[in-house]
């Protein structure tokens, strides 16, 4: 199997040879040709649908976003995916999920040790009193592709653009728009594809899935306090921040 570490337009291309389209050579002839769009738009929904099977519980999709303190700022950009925990490097404290926080102090201040979402914002509490203390994001990511410095996006759209899909199982991509292509034009050649992708899919499931055991990425890790346990915690560490003021 090649090495090369196959590319969007190198998928794209593999795919038009494989349905007998002339292949290209350059990215941007794909927009001239009708095949062309088309593989593009198929190659970004058989990689959504890949992504989102076993319930988001791939390997490749784990993955670590930092965020870095601001003195007095609260809130900061949800990375884009299912957060399973955050935790604060410096002193490897895990951050708990609150629900309860409207009745919170808004002036407290210091590390954070608790955290929610407000319309796909994170907020921290206390409100972060430094600057630069990283907080580590781990979630099952909504980015299902990476641009040429490594950078996730939701999905592939230049030539460089690669798949979160690891380089060695990438094939299922191309066996998986063959055969809704083939399908879609009524070829019984589908099944000849649809038999690639299901072999491809099971090696790729038996090293790339998480163990059975392994927690869901799919909420977010941290049991919730109850009402009085939430007042009481704020209570506390308004108090002590009032105190350490005076």
């Amino acid at each position: 199997m090649s090495s090369k570490n196959k590319n969007f337009f190198d998928l794209c291309n593999e795919i038009l040879d494989e349905l007998y389209y002339e292949q290209v050579d350059s990215f941007d002839e794909l927009e001239n040709l009708t095949e062309g769009r088309r593989v593009k738009k198929e190659l970004n929904r058989a990689l959504y649908t890949i992504c989102n099977n076993e319930n988001a519980n791939w390997q490749f999709r784990e993955v670590d976003e930092p965020i870095v303190t601001i003195a007095g700022q609260s809130e900061y950009d949800r990375p884009n995916g299912f957060i399973r925990w955050i935790k604060r490097n410096d002193e490897n404290i895990v951050l708990s999920f609150v629900d309860e926080h409207k009745y919170y102090p808004d002036y407290t201040t210091g590390d954070p040790v608790q955290y929610w979402m407000d319309n796909e914002r994170i907020r921290f509490f206390p409100i972060p009193s430094r600057d630069g203390v990283q907080l580590n994001v781990h979630l099952y990511t909504d980015n299902f592709a990476k641009d040429k410095n490594g950078v996730g996006k939701a999905e592939m759209e230049y030539y460089c653009d690669t798949p979160i899909i690891p380089n060695k199982y990438r094939s299922i991509l191309v066996w998986r728009v063959c055969a809704d292509w083939r399908a879609n034009d009524g070829d019984p050649k589908s099944q000849y594809y649809e038999r690639k992708y299901r072999e491809a899919y099971r090696a790729m499931r038996e090293n790339c899935i998480q163990s059975e055991d392994y927690p869901s990425g799919l909420h977010i890790e941290g049991g919730t306090p109850s009402i009085v346990r939430t007042l009481y915690g704020a209570w506390q560490i308004g108090t002590q921040t009032s105190k350490g003021q005076m």
